[in-house]
């Protein structure tokens, strides 16, 4: 098993931050804006996965392939 990329904040003076630094050197933070956070508390079925991602597509019109 694998453990997913978490957000943890460590004080309420923190900036939030979302990714993953590199090990060679450099880093993959999210250079962006997040309209939305969507937290379960276990792992979607591929169904409700669908489902969750079918209704943000319409919600912010952005065609789901």
């Amino acid at each position: 098993t694998t453990t997913p990329n978490i957000a943890s904040i460590g004080s309420s003076t923190a900036d939030l931050q979302i990714g993953q630094a590199g090990n060679g050197g450099g880093s993959a933070y999210l250079d962006g804006q997040i309209a939305e956070v969507v937290v379960y508390d276990s792992l979607l079925s591929d169904n409700n996965l669908s489902r969750l991602e079918r209704y943000l597509g319409a919600k912010y019109n952005i065609t789901i392939a």
